[in-house]
């Protein structure tokens, strides 16, 4: 699954002139909006099949933290990210302060969503949140052939893999162990891995 935004702009985040409105509306009406949005970026966790973002132009505030969501990243090389909900006395939505959490240091978590500032493709690159950058207007092609080459691959064994790293953090050691001791045996007896073995050992012998 590729992920991508209309136009020059992967996403600028939340209409304001909506939030302005939206002031005056009962509490539950907003919560409901966010409810939306947090069942598609579940629907993009739950998702058996890898979801790479693919990031032109500016990825701000539910912006930020929908390519966050994601599993992977492919990002231009002028992109720009920012968290900027704290610029409006705003705090997180979409997942975001979970998703910045579980991938950097706290210290550098809390730096980007307090300071609201605009940041890099090259800094978020070298934190290892954007897994590629690429040329300005590339993004969707490299993504796209990422997503292809992915598809081409064992379905079973990729979505196991991703519930794998999506769980580790909430498990102990022991029980990580365990699931993977279970997924291993699984696939180990499938039909896929016993056509991958000998692909290998044919090719070993050829």
């Amino acid at each position: 699954i590729v992920l991508v935004g209309e136009g020059d702009h992967f996403c600028g985040g939340g209409d304001l002139r909506r939030l302005a409105w939206q002031r005056g509306r009962p509490n539950q009406e907003q919560a409901a909006h966010l409810d939306v949005l947090h069942d598609w970026v579940m629907a993009m966790h739950d998702a058996p099949q890898p979801v790479i973002a693919a990031v032109e132009g500016a990825a701000a505030g539910g912006g930020f933290s929908i390519c966050l969501g994601c599993d992977l990243i492919v990002a231009a090389e002028d992109a720009r990210f920012v968290m900027s909900y704290v610029r409006l006395a705003l705090t997180p939505d979409g997942g975001g302060s979970d998703s910045l959490a579980r991938a950097l240091p706290p210290q550098m978590a809390l730096e980007l969503l307090l300071d609201g500032d605009v940041c890099d493709v090259a800094r978020l690159h070298a934190l290892g949140v954007v897994n590629r950058v690429v040329p300005r207007g590339e993004a969707l092609a490299t993504a796209m052939a990422w997503a292809q080459r992915l598809a081409e691959g064992p379905f079973d064994a990729q979505a196991d893999i991703k519930r794998l790293v999506h769980a580790a953090r909430g498990r102990s050691r022991r029980a990580q162990l365990d699931a993977e001791r279970d997924a291993f045996v699984r696939h180990l007896h499938g039909e896929a891995c016993g056509a991958g073995i000998a692909a290998f050992l044919e090719g070993r012998r050829g």
